[in-house]
């Protein structure tokens, strides 16, 4: 099953009509409660064999430049007491909730981008905020869902993958005028890396 948080990030029905038929494609929207609750409810109804996170992430480091493709491998989340409310709350014991989570693919040389570590949270990042989330954890990138989907992932026992298009930069500048404007590039660069890894990942 392919999991996307918005249509912008992947022609969601070129992917379900002449791609990958098999293939379950799910848009969960943004945010970390919509993202747990639309993975979990997903898993459960229709059984997929993998989940693959497909989407955009900002950069925090100089060594993971915009416009690369990369594969995060250890989820965090920011900040971690507000996530454990909101998730709480939708049926997942507080005190089972870890403070990381790991890829759970069990073919791991399916995907070569550079592995990096990523943090999850419902706030966009930006130069202003950035010490709470470095603060906290020694992350290479950012986004609003992954951790959430590794986190129903886990709950259900499926292995997990995720690659992230880097759209923008949090070092250098950043805001939610730049990433928008960098959604139509990223479809088509994420429908590529949907092209070749769901074969390899379901043979």
């Amino acid at each position: 099953m392919i999991v996307v948080a918005l249509k912008q990030e992947l022609p969601v029905e070129l992917l379900r009509s002449k791609y990958f038929t098999r293939c379950e494609v799910l848009v969960t929207g943004m945010g970390l409660l919509p993202a747990y609750t639309q993975t979990y409810t997903a898993i459960k109804e229709k059984k997929p064999s993998f989940v693959l996170n497909l989407g955009t992430a900002a950069s925090l480091s100089s060594s993971t430049p915009v416009g690369e493709i990369v594969q995060a491998v250890e989820f965090f989340a920011h900040p971690l007491m507000h996530v454990c409310h909101n998730v709480s709350n939708v049926g997942v014991r507080l005190s089972n909730i870890p403070q990381v989570l790991h890829s759970s693919g069990e073919k791991p040389q399916a995907i070569t981008y550079k592995k990096v570590k990523l943090s999850s949270g419902d706030l966009f990042v930006t130069q202003d905020n950035i010490s709470s989330v470095l603060g906290l954890y020694r992350v290479d990138i950012v986004d609003m869902e992954a951790y959430a989907i590794a986190l129903a992932c886990k709950e259900c026992g499926i292995p997990f993958y995720c690659v992230k298009y880097i759209t923008d930069s949090v070092i250098a500048t950043t805001s939610e005028e730049e990433w928008s404007s960098l959604l139509n590039k990223s479809s088509d660069i994420l429908l590529s890396v949907a092209q070749e890894l769901i074969p390899k990942l379901e043979s």
